[in-house]
């Protein structure tokens, strides 16, 4: 359900109580919490798309990270491999 708050006599904060997102204001486009100036009576409807929390947006993200990481660990290990056969190479 759509909720608003008064937050002082010029302005009003409207969000979903369900941890909706909400559509509509100025420009047009999804939000999370909207403040507004009461007196320009934007409207919101309620979505369907749950707002993502900020352990939700860093998993994928730390996940990419060690994957990252893990590529890179083995391109360095592969180069020093065929630096080392080339010396071992250079000196037989």
């Amino acid at each position: 359900m759509i909720v608003q708050e008064l937050i002082d006599e010029n302005t009003v904060c409207t969000y979903s109580d369900k941890g909706f997102y909400i559509y509509g204001g100025f420009p047009v486009g999804n939000y999370a919490k909207a403040i507004d100036p009461i007196d320009q009576r934007r409207k919101y409807t309620e979505t369907k798309i749950p707002i993502k929390t900020v352990e939700e947006i860093e998993e994928p993200v730390e996940k990419d990270y060690h994957l990252f990481m893990e590529q890179d660990r083995l391109k360095v290990e592969r180069a020093l491999k065929k630096e080392h056969d080339n010396i071992i190479e250079t000196i037989e």
